[in-house]
Protein backbone atom coordinates (compact mmCIF):
# COMPACT_ATOMS: atom_id res chain seq x y z
CA UNK A 1 0.00 0.00 0.00
CA UNK A 2 1.19 3.54 -0.69
CA UNK A 3 2.74 6.22 2.23
CA UNK A 4 0.76 9.33 2.31
CA UNK A 5 3.59 10.78 1.20
CA UNK A 6 3.61 8.42 -2.16
CA UNK A 7 -0.24 10.02 -2.83
CA UNK A 8 0.81 13.32 -2.54
CA UNK A 9 4.03 13.42 -4.45
CA UNK A 10 3.58 15.89 -7.26
CA UNK A 11 0.68 17.72 -6.03
CA UNK A 12 0.07 20.72 -4.36
CA UNK A 13 -1.55 21.49 -1.31
CA UNK A 14 -4.13 24.06 -0.79
CA UNK A 15 -4.43 25.70 2.23
CA UNK A 16 -6.02 28.61 4.32
CA UNK A 17 -5.21 30.76 7.09
CA UNK A 18 -6.85 30.97 10.43
CA UNK A 19 -9.21 34.37 10.70
CA UNK A 20 -9.84 33.95 7.28
CA UNK A 21 -13.43 34.70 6.11
CA UNK A 22 -15.79 32.02 5.03
CA UNK A 23 -16.86 34.12 1.45
CA UNK A 24 -12.61 34.26 1.03
CA UNK A 25 -11.99 30.51 1.70
CA UNK A 26 -14.93 29.62 -0.46
CA UNK A 27 -14.11 31.43 -3.25
CA UNK A 28 -10.24 30.20 -2.85
CA UNK A 29 -11.87 26.38 -2.98
CA UNK A 30 -13.82 27.41 -6.03
CA UNK A 31 -10.71 29.11 -7.75
CA UNK A 32 -8.74 25.62 -6.91
CA UNK A 33 -11.62 23.33 -7.88
CA UNK A 34 -11.28 21.70 -4.33
CA UNK A 35 -13.86 20.56 -1.58
CA UNK A 36 -11.77 20.73 1.35
CA UNK A 37 -8.63 22.82 2.43
CA UNK A 38 -6.99 22.48 5.66
CA UNK A 39 -6.85 25.50 8.03
CA UNK A 40 -3.02 26.44 9.20
CA UNK A 41 -2.02 28.59 11.97
CA UNK A 42 1.73 29.68 12.25
CA UNK A 43 2.05 26.49 9.84
CA UNK A 44 0.56 24.36 12.31
CA UNK A 45 -2.82 22.64 11.39
CA UNK A 46 -5.27 23.87 13.31
CA UNK A 47 -9.01 21.97 11.40
CA UNK A 48 -10.21 21.64 8.30
CA UNK A 49 -12.57 23.37 6.44
CA UNK A 50 -14.90 21.54 3.51
CA UNK A 51 -18.14 21.82 0.93
CA UNK A 52 -19.88 19.99 4.18
CA UNK A 53 -19.11 22.49 6.97
CA UNK A 54 -20.57 25.66 4.48
CA UNK A 55 -23.67 23.52 4.18
CA UNK A 56 -24.28 22.21 7.65
CA UNK A 57 -22.53 25.20 9.77
CA UNK A 58 -22.89 28.04 7.71
CA UNK A 59 -26.04 28.57 4.98
CA UNK A 60 -27.99 25.72 7.17
CA UNK A 61 -27.16 27.93 10.32
CA UNK A 62 -28.32 31.16 8.27
CA UNK A 63 -24.55 32.90 9.05
CA UNK A 64 -23.06 35.65 7.17
CA UNK A 65 -20.15 34.27 4.95
CA UNK A 66 -18.49 37.67 4.92
CA UNK A 67 -18.99 38.31 9.07
CA UNK A 68 -18.45 34.77 9.65
CA UNK A 69 -14.61 33.12 10.40
CA UNK A 70 -13.43 30.09 8.98
CA UNK A 71 -11.98 29.23 12.81
CA UNK A 72 -15.76 29.19 13.77
CA UNK A 73 -17.12 26.35 11.19
CA UNK A 74 -14.45 24.72 10.61
CA UNK A 75 -14.26 20.84 11.71
CA UNK A 76 -11.84 20.59 14.76
CA UNK A 77 -11.73 16.25 15.61
CA UNK A 78 -8.95 14.88 12.79
CA UNK A 79 -7.40 11.87 12.35
CA UNK A 80 -3.69 12.80 11.81
CA UNK A 81 -1.32 10.64 10.42
CA UNK A 82 2.28 10.69 9.71
CA UNK A 83 3.14 11.39 6.24
CA UNK A 84 5.27 7.77 6.15
CA UNK A 85 1.85 5.87 6.86
CA UNK A 86 -0.04 4.03 4.33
Amino acid sequence: MESIKDILNGREVFTVQSGSSVKDVVNYMASKGVGLVPVMKNEKLIGVFSERDLVKRVIAKDKDLILTLVDEVMSTSLVIAKIDES
